[in-house]
């Protein structure tokens, strides 16, 4: 088995920002068209009582002319307009957060039961499932039943120019048979295979490891470190 960093093999197929994903923030802020501030103006006056009257006597000080009044108008209501968006821009802050916490959960729940397979051939009318299934009994010696495996398919490159055989993504029946053959994998050491069997992280949980793996040099920790970066990603999702 080829020593390799497991992230390095996911940067070519990890999907670029998906595109029904809850916006952000800074998104939001700077999608506040001038209606939103408008109708924020206006159930600020009306929801406000000492507001109302405070531009009422500015009207009546300037001799019932709101153009006179328009400034002073505006001083009386800016910060209470701005505190107001401000609450509403936390408010969305703040479910969008729970949005994405959630939807990193079912993601990683998931993607639980898979596996992601590198160095495997492409082959024309190839029969993936019979290929997986006779490596892991031949070269990892799990004598398991072809009906384990659920679903299977190769994701696309995302660059047209690489020559490498697309990695697979085997989906299992059974979480518990997954995890055996990860622990299983010590049988390839020294095989020398090009074969190379990884978890399917969720982009939270490969950016997290992007963001640690610089700290540790050898393969042995950084081994260590994807372990441990699976199980600190399960943490921090349900903290």
């Amino acid at each position: 088995m080829v020593t390799q960093d497991p992230a390095s093999l996911l940067t070519s197929t990890t999907p670029q920002q998906d595109s029904t994903a809850p916006p952000s923030v800074k998104r939001l802020r700077s999608k506040l068209s001038p209606e939103d501030v408008r109708t924020t103006f206006i159930e600020a006056l009306k929801s406000d009582l000492m507001l109302q009257r405070a531009v009422a006597d500015i009207v009546q000080t300037n001799s019932d002319s709101i153009i006179q009044s328009a400034d002073r108008i505006v001083d009386v209501m800016y910060d209470g307009i701005v505190k107001q968006i401000g609450e509403r821009l936390a408010a969305l802050e703040a479910r969008i957060t729970k949005i994405e916490a959630r939807t990193e959960d079912l993601q990683r729940y998931n993607r639980s039961f898979n596996l992601r397979f590198y160095g495997f051939e492409e082959r024309k009318d190839e029969n993936i499932k019979s290929r997986v299934m006779d490596f892991l009994n031949t070269h990892m010696d799990l004598k398991m039943n072809v009906n384990i495996i659920e679903n299977w398919h190769r994701l696309p490159n995302a660059n047209q120019q690489q020559t490498k055989p697309r990695p697979i993504i085997v989906r299992f029946h059974s979480r518990p048979v997954r995890q055996h053959i990860l622990s299983s994998l010590g049988q390839l050491k020294g095989k020398k295979l090009n074969i190379t069997i990884v978890e399917d992280l969720t982009s939270l949980a490969l950016n997290l490891y992007y963001r640690t793996r610089d700290r540790f040099q050898d393969n042995g920790k950084n081994e260590l470190l994807l372990e441990t970066v699976v199980f600190l990603s399960v943490i921090l999702t349900n903290y």
